[in-house]
């Protein structure tokens, strides 16, 4: 898929970081990028504001969403804003950092997982 990453006009409200996610979302969604009604949908559940239609309050996907962060997640978080600010102070483009950050999703939404599975194949 070829997106570009665009430009902010401005009007962004950093120090609300959900309401910032959801913006960027559904901007992807308006673009054609799948799965971006799914996104926000569950940036939705962890909002202050009331769950989306059809979706509980105690549903299994907003108790999924509303757990601590764990230490794999703190982790990814420190490795994402460490990619994010060394890419914008060396200037990369967007092709460039699309490529970094693909990258970098993959580990990140994997390592949780990475981590499970290196604990139970240490017990064997």
């Amino acid at each position: 898929m070829k997106t570009t990453l665009g430009r902010s006009e401005g009007g962004v409200a950093w120090e609300f970081p959900h309401e910032t996610l959801l913006t960027f979302v559904r901007e992807l969604e308006a673009g054609g990028v799948p799965l971006c009604a799914e996104f926000a949908e569950m940036i939705e559940l962890q909002r202050v504001a009331p769950a989306p239609a059809g979706l509980q309050d105690d549903s299994v996907a907003a108790q999924l969403v509303s757990e601590p962060m764990t230490a794999a997640e703190s982790a990814s978080t420190l490795l994402l804003a460490t990619a994010a600010a060394r890419a914008r102070d060396a200037g990369l483009d967007d092709e460039a950092l699309l490529k970094l950050m693909a990258v970098a999703t993959v580990f990140v939404a994997r390592f949780e997982s990475y981590l499970a599975e290196r604990d139970l194949s240490d017990l064997v």
